[in-house]
């Protein structure tokens, strides 16, 4: 279930991090149907190229990923939320990724790790880290504290476990379709996290309101 996948792989230590005290509500969301139709797309064609599905592997090497991102204005901790499950506010971030998907930044001088894609993660409490401040009075909404991670389908295709940083690039290795750097394999990576390049390889399928 979702909320089983939130608290097991919710792996940091209480002395690096707080630990949540709460999961308020799950909500299943479903986003317009362009971008669904987007993504599956996206996803068979990584699967003719790759044929997952004859390896024992999900279509197009389907995952479950979550994304962090810093919530201020979402109504879906009220009582009076949407039937949908989300609103139609456009300074709303969890929301707007719902509606129109998730953007890719635009290449700057500011280095990324992996270069400039959307990154995701297998690790509940790494992709919180992308949620904001949670110290007392810093700007948040509904309250101090409350925040929401996303769990997405990836299209993650053909994936390069990188060894180091790639900080500049807009696209993975050749003859690959996304990048993942773990422990195992990347210097200084504690808590894995997963990069694609195209905004057509995330549907967003839940949002996970906790505190």
């Amino acid at each position: 279930s979702v909320l089983r996948q939130f608290q097991k792989s919710w792996r940091h230590p209480t002395t690096t991090k707080k630990p949540y005290s709460r999961v308020i509500r799950i909500i299943g969301v479903k986003p317009p149907k362009k971008l669904r139709v987007r993504f599956e797309k996206y996803r068979n064609k990584l699967e003719k190229r790759g044929k997952f599905s004859r390896k024992g592997m999900n279509k197009g090497n389907q995952q479950r990923r979550w994304h962090g991102t810093y919530s201020r204005r979402c109504k879906f901790y009220g009582k009076n939320l949407p039937s949908k499950g989300y609103c139609n506010d456009k300074k709303c971030a969890i929301c707007g990724i719902v509606n129109t998907g998730i953007r890719i930044p635009k290449p700057s001088i500011i280095p990324q790790r992996f270069g400039f894609g959307i990154y995701l993660s297998s690790t509940s409490s790494k992709s919180d880290d992308y949620t904001g401040k949670r110290s007392p009075g810093a700007p948040a909404f509904p309250k101090v504290g409350v925040r929401a991670l996303l769990l997405c389908k990836v299209a993650v295709g053909r994936t390069n476990k990188s060894a180091g940083s790639r900080p500049y690039v807009t696209s993975p290795p050749k003859g690959f379709d996304s990048v993942i750097g773990d422990s195992r394999h990347t210097g200084g990576v504690q808590y894995d996290e997963l990069v694609v390049y195209k905004r057509e390889a995330v549907l967003p399928s839940y949002i996970v309101v906790y505190e």
